[in-house]
């Protein structure tokens, strides 16, 4: 959305992309991460994680535990399975 132009190519080789998750849907990704793009950058980040994998050796989600709900981190992990990609919880620190 930002470049305007498919940017998953230029990932070709790289190693791993970690795409942080942020949120279960929509409306919380935007609540935390205030983008320009609104509500339309959460299907977004999903799709660039899905061409990016076809590029990269490895592509994860991400999500911070204690910022999201149980409930919330395996409603994330369910998204992440229904793209093909892996959900990483990484570790609050305060």
């Amino acid at each position: 959305m930002i470049n305007g132009f498919d940017t998953a190519p230029l990932f070709s080789g790289f190693d791993s992309v970690s795409v942080s998750l942020n949120g279960k849907n929509a409306k919380e990704y935007d609540e935390c991460c205030h983008s320009v793009y609104g509500l339309a950058a959460f299907d977004a980040i999903l799709d660039f994680a899905k061409n990016v994998r076809q590029y990269a050796k490895s592509v994860v989600f991400s999500v911070v535990e204690g910022t999201i709900s149980d409930a919330d981190i395996e409603i994330c992990r369910k998204i992440a399975g229904d793209c093909g990609i892996t959900l990483r919880v990484r570790e609050y620190i305060q």
